[in-house]
């Protein structure tokens, strides 16, 4: 196989991996109009930490990743792409540009001050959607009523060690399994 060959196979097998691994989305800090951080658990419990820099210069936005794929290899990683996919609806980082950027930001910090009650479809950590049928859920019992899973919910308490909602921010959830 030759270079070009290679390159696009190992592209495409981090594709596959970002929506076949389960990552949660553990925190996301605007920290200006220009950037954004977000906290990523990666499919094998490490932290990463993916930066969105918007460029007022430029259309597009530039990403970093703290993951070895994005530092050591000079990549796009799995965890650009399914960030991606699941909070940008466009996969690739080439394609984000500073509109979605923008609307994503607005839509984010909305989202922490105008909460939605009551049973939601997709669970805010992992992204995905939530079977109740099939699957275990726990509730914010005291504001919102959001349901989270419970792997998801275990991931997230024993790597940030926090028993509020993920949703409305109250102490409501259980701290102990």
């Amino acid at each position: 196989m030759n270079v070009v060959t290679d390159a696009y196979l190992s592209d495409y097998r981090r594709r596959i991996k970002s929506i076949s691994q389960r990552f949660l989305l553990i925190g996301i800090q605007i920290i200006d109009i220009e950037r954004i951080n977000c906290k990523i658990l990666g499919s094998s419990n490490r932290m990463y930490t993916l930066e969105i820099v918007k460029s007022e210069f430029a259309p597009f936005v530039y990403t970093s990743c703290n993951c070895p794929d994005c530092t050591i290899r000079k990549v796009t990683c799995k965890h650009m792409y399914w960030f991606g996919t699941k909070q940008l609806g466009v996969s690739h980082p080439n394609l984000w540009t500073v509109e979605i950027i923008e609307l994503f930001i607005m839509n984010n910090t909305r989202f922490h001050v105008q909460f939605a009650t009551g049973r939601n479809e997709t669970c805010p950590i992992c992204l995905e959607p939530i079977n109740y049928h099939q699957e275990h859920t726990i509730c914010c019992t005291m504001v919102c009523q959001n349901s989270v899973h419970s792997m998801c919910w275990r991931r997230y308490h024993f790597s940030s060690f926090s028993d509020k909602c993920v949703v409305c921010r109250s102490k409501s959830m259980p701290s102990i399994f």
